[in-house]
């Protein structure tokens, strides 16, 4: 077995001391700033859930399908019985158009790019952390991207029950 004497263990431990990261400084025991460099090349496409069949034509999928959809699937998340979800609307927008409807929350698909805005009814519920109330919604919506029929996002539409700004 080898041994390591305690000089040779203490000036290793200096070493790794004193050579520290390149952001630190050490007098005053202080980390400063380091500016982290933007990523680069081109953003990735949301994978999303796989969930509709996309047909040629000007209109990929319809209302009638996604009603399909979600006689089968429960919106993600949700702790509501799936068989309340109710297809209220379909309208095909633009990402952008998406984002400004959700209050600027990115897509992550570029702003000319065809979605597909489902708006729906029934009764959603949303849990949120460990020991908190579930939030209840009646109106929620659904972000499918038009040419694949892959559902990217969704979420309430309403402050809804339970939910910390409308304790109602």
């Amino acid at each position: 077995m080898r041994m390591i004497s305690y000089p040779t263990l203490l000036l290793a431990a200096a070493t790794c001391f004193l050579s520290g990261c390149s952001g630190c400084r050490h007098d005053s025991g202080e980390q400063q700033p380091v500016a982290m460099a933007l990523p680069q090349g081109t953003p990735k496409h949301p994978h999303g859930i796989p969930a509709l069949t996309v047909k040629p034509g000007p209109q990929p999928f319809t209302q009638a399908d996604v009603a399909a959809y979600f006689s089968t699937h429960n919106l993600p998340l949700n702790g509501g019985d799936a068989s309340q979800i109710h297809v209220a609307n379909l309208e095909f927008i633009t990402a952008k158009q998406a984002q400004d409807r959700l209050q600027g929350e990115p897509t992550g698909l570029d702003d000319n790019e065809s979605v597909a805005f489902v708006t729906l009814t029934g009764t959603f519920v949303f849990s949120g952390p460990p020991k908190a109330k579930s939030a209840t919604f009646t109106s929620a919506y659904a972000i499918f991207v038009a040419s694949t029929g892959t559902l990217i996002m969704d979420g309430s539409l309403d402050s809804g029950k339970g939910n910390p700004n409308n304790p109602g």
